[in-house]
């Protein structure tokens, strides 16, 4: 999949090609993750006659600052990533990689947006909890 070659913050049209394939990625995530962990919370807190929790949805990555962090994964990736033509477990997952952007970029970028960016770059995808592994190098010259 590959969204627009702009620079420029993501478009809504942009996120929406990533829900497409993704319609619970979010800001920190696959959000079915959070949504089943905070069940299972609420679960316990039942059994044990404690007040239930309400479920806030994490931010959506259509926000607008979400948008930005996606551009500034897309360059990172853009700039040193490589495609594999298998999974790259060995590399991490999205949550270890977005520190590395954020550092390389100097900016924050969430987990949602870098897999949201490496979605859009057209990078295979495999989900592990509210992360994912991509085939995917990196080289940094």
């Amino acid at each position: 999949m590959n969204g627009t070659n702009s620079l420029q913050s993501a478009t809504l049209e942009d996120c929406n090609l990533v829900l497409a394939h993704f319609s619970d990625l979010t800001a920190p995530g696959f959000d079915s993750y959070y949504e089943a962990q905070h069940k299972r919370k609420n679960a316990r807190r039942a059994r044990e006659a404690l007040p239930l929790e309400e479920y806030l949805p994490p931010t959506p990555i259509t926000d607008p600052d979400i948008r930005n962090e996606i551009s500034s994964a897309r360059q990172f990736i853009r700039k040193v990533g490589r495609r594999r033509k298998t999974i790259n477990r060995k590399l991490g997952t999205s949550y270890g990689l977005k520190h590395q952007a954020g550092r390389y970029m100097g900016v924050y970028i969430s987990n949602g947006a870098f897999i949201a960016a490496a979605c859009l770059e057209g990078y295979a995808i495999l989900r592990d909890g509210p992360n994912a592994f991509f085939a995917l190098s990196l080289t940094f010259e």
